[in-house]
């Protein structure tokens, strides 16, 4: 009998590290690396395209004043002194972090607004720009939302580097806005195309990207890198961002012609998996109305909605919200004393104010790395191997901190 025991023990044991092992994979990089960052200019390229009368869903007059505005405003920098500190714990390449914006070397247009971070397939022991370094034939596409609050977007994009990087890592090309008419606000309540602006932007720049994928752009040849390079694409986002996600995604499964009517780009390509991280949808009864439109919001795109139980920001609220979406999949995962820190911002977003706190607050990032590769793999890449994580919930046993709480709910 106790030899019964002692092998079904070590039985048991061994199973709890294989699904460990089996984990533990998305909790680190990738077998890509970050290659290079190519600068776009989502509003300039659509404006001179609709000159030629290819119009994308926005007149060229319009496309030219948001860029002018844009251009014209004076960009604010602060110290990001926990950017290199946090970047240094993921990434293990010899390769560097990514060149800052300011390093590129040339512009290939005169008012940037956006960024694609390019990977490659490359030993982790080579430079990035090695020799037998190469591009996958095709890779998925995640659009970012970052949050329109507190800093302006260069900064918000610095400090989820190392999100981009591990995205990056799993053969991903990651799309971010870099300027929009509002970034930077202090925090309040806004009106309602304020907050939708950064979301406006980023479905402009997955239709510029798109258009080029499928070759129908007119400014661009049969050579551009970027014909047949993506395969699928997915939106994820942070904070206000975070429910952002939630709106793009349900907008991208419909009609041209009923986005064309409110004035969004009409070829917005269909997003296979959205990603919300602490979503913040409003109060009730705001003047802005936002939260209900969060409330009636129904689309099929497969959903992640990540919070932690110490969010006094609007995190758990706003997955509770968004997860009445029954309509898609959703994966609802609340991490045991997590806040709403889901990207570093140090004396804010609950980061804390100390090392020890800011150490802490890293964790619960790279905890959600781990749930968001998982997620992105299988809905993305149909990755066999992250199945079991999400539809068996074995996230709970292999996650880096704890979860308090996972529920996978299908239509």
């Amino acid at each position: 009998m106790m030899m019964t025991c002692l092998l079904a023990a070590l039985h048991q044991q061994g199973a709890h590290a294989q699904q460990q092992q089996q984990g533990q994979g998305f909790a680190s990089l990738g077998p890509y690396e970050y290659a290079e960052m190519k600068v776009l200019c989502i509003r300039q390229d659509d404006a001179d395209s609709s000159l030629d009368g290819n119009s994308n869903g926005a007149t060229a007059a319009a496309l030219s004043s948001a860029s002018s505005l844009v251009a014209g405003r004076r960009r604010r920098r602060r110290l990001n002194f926990l950017g290199p500190l946090f970047s240094r714990q993921q990434q293990t390449t010899t390769a560097g972090n990514p060149a800052s914006p300011s390093s590129s070397a040339s512009l290939p247009c005169s008012e940037p607004d956006a960024r694609l971070y390019v990977p490659r397939l490359t030993p982790r022991t080579a430079r990035a720009d090695a020799d037998d370094a190469e591009q996958p034939a095709q890779m998925p596409l995640v659009a970012y939302i970052h949050p329109l609050f507190g800093r302006d977007l260069e900064e918000w994009i610095e400090a989820n580097m190392p999100m981009i990087n591990f995205l990056n890592s799993r053969g991903m090309l990651v799309l971010v806005s870099t300027q929009t008419k509002h970034e930077g606000l202090p925090r309040g309540e806004y009106a309602l195309d304020t907050f939708q602006d950064s979301a406006i932007h980023l479905m402009q720049a997955l239709e510029h990207v798109d258009r080029r994928s499928r070759g129908v752009h007119p400014k661009f040849g049969e050579d551009d890198w970027l014909r047949g390079k993506i395969s699928r694409y997915a939106v994820a986002g942070y904070s206000v961002g975070g429910a952002m996600a939630s709106w793009l995604a349900a907008e991208s499964l419909k009609s041209p012609e009923t986005r064309a009517a409110k004035g969004l780009p009409s070829e917005l390509p269909p997003m296979s998996a959205a990603v919300s991280l602490g979503p913040t949808v409003g109060r009730a009864n705001a003047p802005n109305g936002a939260r209900e439109i969060y409330e009636r919001l129904r689309h099929r795109v497969p959903h992640m909605l990540i919070a932690g139980t110490d969010d006094n920001m609007g995190g758990v609220d706003g997955i509770d919200v968004l997860n009445r979406n029954n309509n898609a999949t959703r994966v609802y995962v609340l991490y045991r004393d997590a806040t709403h820190c889901w990207i570093m911002y140090p004396f804010a977003s609950e980061c804390g104010s100390g090392p020890i706190e800011w150490y802490v607050a890293s964790q619960q990032q790279a905890a959600s790395r781990q749930a968001v590769a998982a997620f992105l793999q299988l809905y993305l890449k149909d990755d066999a191997e992250a199945a079991p994580l999400i539809w068996e919930k074995k996230l709970r046993d292999v996650s880096t901190i704890p979860i308090e709480a996972m529920y996978v709910e299908n239509p």
